[in-house]
């Protein structure tokens, strides 16, 4: 229970599974900026302690030198189609690792003071900086955004997000449009079949 896990993704369905399921499980949601230069990423992945980073597959590139940069890393699973060969020990598939494993006989006893989500500051004045959202906090935010003189959201409407999921938890629409019963759409870049986008140049040479 409080494990932070590190998520470098774009607006996704696997980042919302994350969004819900990470917080659900007492765990403590990190959403990290995927535009901060590469070392700041690495120095706020070690400041938060992070154990598991979920890392879009396009981001793959980093992995080598984001787990050479951050040893309390445990274990990184990479969203979407998995690029072969598996980069390092401790990587593995997340649509394998989910398939594979048993879900939960019950939710853990969680408290509405405990946390659910973190972020950081870009660093413009200084190091980043954490902040920290609680369960209560969250519960309250989706609650006042939705009403007719805030968001408007609603059963009947589809949201689809201009923010990303990695900033301020995309205002709260995530929570927001799932606790309303709104359709949540969420336009990534390209993962899969043919079209599929792979980073790749400066990037799978960046060192720290």
């Amino acid at each position: 229970p409080g494990d932070r896990v590190a998520t470098l993704a774009v607006n996704s369905f696997r980042h919302l599974e994350a969004y819900l399921g990470v917080p659900s499980a007492g765990l403590v949601l990190h959403t990290v900026n995927i535009r901060l230069h590469p070392e700041q990423i690495a120095w706020i992945l070690n400041h938060a302690e992070d154990r598991v980073l979920l890392i879009e597959n396009v981001f793959a590139a980093m992995i080598p030198a984001l787990k050479a940069a951050c040893p309390k890393l445990e274990h990184i699973f990479v969203l979407g189609p998995t690029p072969q060969p598996i980069p390092l020990p401790g990587v593995a598939d997340y649509d394998t690792f989910v398939q594979d494993s048993a879900p939960l006989a019950r939710y853990p006893q969680i408290q509405e003071t405990d946390a659910a989500a973190m972020c950081y500051t870009s660093g413009t004045t200084g190091n980043p900086k954490g902040v920290v959202y609680t369960h209560r906090s969250t519960l309250l935010h989706s609650m006042v955004s939705a009403p007719k003189d805030a968001l408007n959201v609603g059963e009947a409407d589809s949201v689809l997000p201009i923010v990303p999921m990695f900033h301020v938890n995309a205002w709260g629409l995530p929570y927001t449009c799932a606790m309303y019963g709104a359709k949540l759409a969420v336009d990534a870049v390209r993962q899969e079949g043919a079209g599929a986008f792979v980073l790749r140049g400066k990037m799978d040479k960046c060192t720290f």
